[in-house]
């Protein structure tokens, strides 16, 4: 019983381990290959995506898109309840 408590203690460790790293590795590529000022585009973020994956997700952070799609969800809410 001992040596599964001990297992299971460094199963944990251990994967926060190779997340952080990966991570880390994901972080140091980018702010390597993008220069200071340079925005990464939908397109862009596509070139690092392997051909086998399913999913991707995408995120921009351009203020204009986030003001669009905020008054889309009030015109969509002023139609359902009728104002």
């Amino acid at each position: 019983m001992f040596e599964t408590k001990s297992k299971s203690n460094f199963i944990v460790p251990a994967i926060a381990g190779i997340t952080l790293v990966t991570v880390s590795g994901v972080a140091a590529y980018f702010y390597f290959t993008h220069p200071s000022g340079e925005t990464l585009s939908s397109i862009g973020a596509a070139k690092v995506i392997p051909d086998e994956a399913v999913l991707v997700s995408y995120i921009s952070t351009d203020p204009k898109s986030w003001a669009n799609l905020h008054s889309r969800i009030q015109c969509v809410g002023q139609r359902n309840t009728g104002k």
